[in-house]
């Protein structure tokens, strides 16, 4: 195996990162400062918001000033390309970020640079990943070295809620031959569980007004995909309820709050946000309250049922058993649940739901196994609002086996192998890639969580990761 760092080109490129590192810590802060969450309120001239598209212009123009061949297709999805084979490598990233949610201590937009470290949504999923391939690609330029392949950097805008952005470039542009999209964890990404999300619903229509504590409404959550860091219900404080909340606060050390007024209570509490793939890693705000409201004498009716039917089959479970979906494999471990947003009022109550099943098990298992807990006895109704099926490389193919190569060089370690993950990445919706880092093994894992940051040490280091695995798929 060739020691890259130690080729003519390699060092080239190494030397090139380093020197240009402070200019790669600027690009960051400058693209982090767009709030390119889903907007699509001018749908017709920007797809998904006009702050993605300044996001996308604001890439192209850096290529276009670097010398690269640029194009933007339609505002959903744009490109920056060294050579002109028709073959090509395809780098995937995407410039659209969840919505920022709370408990930011700095802030969301900001692109705070610190010493050791920049802050900001999107600094690691994936504005930061999406600069250091860039920067990566500049370095390739650099080195002088001769391609077989064209390289083209792809930049989406609707990774977070979709990919119809490479669905869109699809129509119009052939496949790339191999790539990775830097959008999930190293060493490697071979296989990815397959991904549903769902709404669960319940009409209301009984009341029985029995002198217990109404619920008026419940509202927690942005999106689906983040486990959610914060809730709260109103409520008829038909009798007093701080010692119960007080007792609840202490059995599950957590904070509900009561905030009075003249005619309803408010009862708020705050979670720990957490990407949808990894709820154990966070703690969902939705459940807190739900648990809580549970331990009240509500009154009876479909709302308190609804309540409580929370509790009995979901619950602070993050695996989906008491729903009926609690599965796993030997490949991709258990299934998930996370209830991403709730929205309740006196007509009814609906759970937006995101769920990673395991890679050998099928969507008809997912929902099969849901049926009698939630749909029978609970008397919910359901519709499913995406789904997309688990995938699977070969571990010893082409591509697998030269990502981890350059990620073994380059880091030293000779006993990392292949995994698999929960997180959806464009390598489900692009042929011929995977995805490949940016975390690093060990390393915080801030995505989706408030105060979101990269490490600046570890930006430079997958730049030249990435610049490396680049120009050997290239050749």
């Amino acid at each position: 195996m060739i020691n890259f760092k130690h080729e003519k080109g390699g060092f080239i490129m190494n030397t090139y990162i380093e020197s240009t590192k402070e200019n790669l810590y600027e690009t960051l802060s400058s693209l982090l400062k767009f709030r390119s969450v889903l907007d699509s309120s001018d749908s017709e001239n920007h797809p998904y918001g006009a702050a993605n598209t300044k996001a996308l212009e604001y890439m192209l123009e850096l290529g276009k000033e670097a010398g690269f061949e640029v194009k933007n297709m339609d505002n959903q999805v744009g490109y920056i390309q060294l050579g002109d084979q028709e073959d090509y490598v395809g780098v995937l990233c995407h410039l659209d970020v969840v919505p920022e949610g709370n408990d930011w201590t700095f802030e969301p937009f900001g692109g705070t640079i610190e010493e050791t470290r920049i802050i900001g949504r999107g600094a690691l999923d994936d504005k930061g990943p999406a600069a250091a391939s860039f920067f990566a690609l500049k370095a390739i330029k650099e080195s002088g070295e001769k391609l077989d392949r064209s390289i083209r950097l792809i930049f989406g805008l609707n990774e977070e809620t979709g990919s119809k952005c490479v669905k869109h470039y699809l129509t119009k542009e052939k496949p790339p031959v191999t790539g990775f999209t830097p959008d999930a964890d190293f060493p490697v990404i071979y296989a990815e569980k397959g991904i549903t999300t769902f709404n669960l619903k319940k009409t209301f229509a009984e009341a029985i007004d029995d002198g217990g504590i109404r619920v008026v409404s419940i509202n927690g959550g942005t999106a689906v995909n983040m486990v959610p860091d914060y809730a709260e219900a109103f409520i008829e404080e038909t009798m007093d309820i701080t010692d119960m909340v007080t007792s609840f606060n202490k059995d599950f050390e957590c904070n509900v709050t009561i905030d009075r007024s003249k005619e309803l209570t408010r009862l708020s509490v705050k979670g720990v946000s957490a990407h949808a793939s990894t709820p154990e890693a966070g703690t969902n705000a939705i459940s807190l309250l739900m648990s809580c409201l549970d331990v009240l004498d509500l009154q009876i009716g479909d709302a308190s049922s609804f309540v409580r039917a929370y509790v009995r089959r979901i619950n602070m479970l993050t695996g989906g058993e008491g729903i009926g979906m609690g599965m796993e494999d030997d490949i991709s471990g258990a299934l998930t649940f996370n209830v991403g947003t709730v929205l309740m009022n006196e007509a009814g109550g609906s759970l937006s739901v995101n769920v990673r099943y395991p890679v050998t098990k099928s969507l008809e298992d997912v929902y099969n196994s849901a049926f009698k807990n939630i749909i029978e006895l609970e008397r919910f109704t359901y519709d499913v609002v995406s789904s997309v099926d688990p995938i699977v490389h070969d571990k010893d193919g082409e591509l697998i086996k030269t990502l981890m190569d350059v990620y073994k060089i380059h880091t030293g370690d000779e006993k990392a192998q292949p995994i698999c993950i929960g997180g959806g990445t464009y390598a489900r919706s692009m042929p011929n890639i995977v995805a490949y880092g940016p975390l690093f093994p060990g390393a915080h894992d801030t995505m989706h969580q408030a105060d979101e940051y990269i490490v600046k040490d570890d930006l430079v280091r997958m730049t030249k990761i990435y610049a490396d695995a680049i120009y050997r798929l290239a050749k």
